[in-house]
């Protein structure tokens, strides 16, 4: 998309959130926020150009050619940026969540048939155009609710034609979605019931790795180690092939259903983005993670939903890591598309402080991507990604969650009014003589 020539001048904001000091190593405090009272901001040619008190806005900007938006009452945060989610698939497994209410577990359920393999099948079944359709539909509603970037995962095609089909519609709707899309490939998801394990293994290495990056559809790459999935040395193997071929971002589930000892077992932390879930991570690799590097994502959906163990999050904060917090969209154990839900989430099941977590799915998600120089907070020189909330304080994210007027989303410095209300409307229709 061209650059927008309309410089905006965002005004009387009763509060701006910047995280202009992150990404933050550790804990997120509210004077390490950087929140801005009564204040403005400026975009010019698609980036944030000031951000400031509205009292030092310079007269300068005001003489110019620039739309200004008086926005007293509101306020303006970075726009959300989900790390972690599998938005691209077809159908649904409502029967997996009828029978975990009814005792049954993930693996139980998947070995009844249901799980991911049921997706995969549902996927390879619907068409291109459908498939397309239905991320777009899922991208419209996380748009509106004030998320601007997205990491989408492969994975539920599971053979080397559905899995680069899955990219290429990917990359189709990158191509036209306001939203920032992210693709990674999750060819290593599981292992597919219609072919030999060590021939999908070899198919990985031999085929589908190399074959990704030569199309050009993702330098980004995740692997599933847990019980069911893929063995710690298997990881390890998929890890050092990826790399030989190009791959720059690696991203991985681990320690989510069991403890895998993958962390432990890594002695290359190179082009490592991101560990994600640790329900079952030992806290003693927090400090690991803290001098690698590496981003802890965690997915307080999957945590909750499925009744996991709290990954050891104060001892990662203790530690100094870098704390994200992703949505974990899918079909099994989240398909729900609310961000502020994640929030909420985040807030009362953890009992993490909104800054924690409103940073968490900020500049820290955008660090996990390594896209924290682009994008993630307010500050001169990023990318004008940011939401604009009918609230006057950044606590009414926690405690309004489920009725927020997200008013404004500006993607890459495009305005993108949100017309949906809180508003309940109703009308009695009588049928009376």
């Amino acid at each position: 998309m061209t650059v927008p020539s309309v410089t905006y001048i965002l005004r009387r904001l009763a509060q701006v959130i910047t995280c202009g000091e992150g990404p933050y190593a550790g804990r997120v405090t509210p004077e390490r926020l950087g929140v801005v009272e009564q204040g403005s901001i400026v975009v010019h040619r698609g980036r944030i150009a000031w951000v400031g008190p509205d009292r030092d806005l310079s007269a300068e900007w005001l003489r110019q050619d620039t739309v200004e938006l008086d926005l007293s009452g509101h306020i303006a945060l970075p726009g959300f940026i989900d790390p972690h989610t599998h938005l691209i698939y077809g159908g649904d497994r409502l029967n997996d969540w009828m029978e975990r209410l009814r005792g049954r577990t993930y693996l139980e359920i998947a070995a009844q048939g249901g799980g991911i393999w049921k997706t995969v099948q549902d996927t390879r079944a619907t068409p291109d155009e459908e498939l397309k359709r239905l991320l777009e539909l899922r991208l419209d509603r996380l748009f509106a609710f004030g998320v601007t970037t997205v990491e989408v995962k492969s994975g539920y095609g599971l053979s080397e034609a559905e899995e680069i089909r899955l990219l290429r519609c990917l990359q189709q709707v990158q191509a036209t979605h306001p939203i920032g899309v992210m693709p990674t490939f999750l060819g290593a998801h599981a292992y597919p019931r219609d072919m030999d394990r060590a021939a999908y293994l070899d198919l990985l290495v031999q085929r589908l790795i190399p074959e990704v990056v030569r199309q050009g559809l993702s330098l980004s790459i995740d692997v599933f180690c847990d019980i069911g999935a893929f063995t710690v040395e298997e990881t390890l193997y998929l890890l050092t092939i990826a790399r030989q071929h190009g791959f720059v971002a690696i991203h991985l589930h681990a320690d989510e259903m069991s403890p895998t000892g993958l962390l432990e077992a890594i002695d290359d932390w190179k082009n490592i983005y991101s560990v994600d879930h640790l329900n079952h991570m030992d806290a003693r690799m927090a400090r690991v993670l803290a001098e690698t590097g590496v981003a802890a994502v965690l997915l307080p959906t999957t945590c909750f939903h499925l009744r996991l163990p709290t990954p050891p999050i104060q001892a990662l904060l203790e530690a100094g890591a870098v704390v994200a917090i992703g949505s974990d969209h899918n079909p099994g154990t989240h398909p729900g598309l609310n961000p502020w839900y994640v929030f909420w989430l985040a807030c009362v099941g953890w009992n993490l402080p909104v800054e924690q977590v409103l940073a968490g799915m900020t500049v820290q998600a955008a660090y996990s991507l390594r896209i924290h120089g682009q994008t993630g907070r307010i500050a001169p020189g990023l990318r004008a990604d940011l939401v604009v909330v009918d609230v006057p304080h950044y606590g009414y994210l926690l405690y309004q969650w489920d009725l927020l007027p997200v008013r404004w989303v500006f993607k890459n410095g495009r305005p993108y009014q949100i017309r949906e209300t809180a508003e309940i409307r109703y009308t009695w229709m009588s049928h009376e003589e």
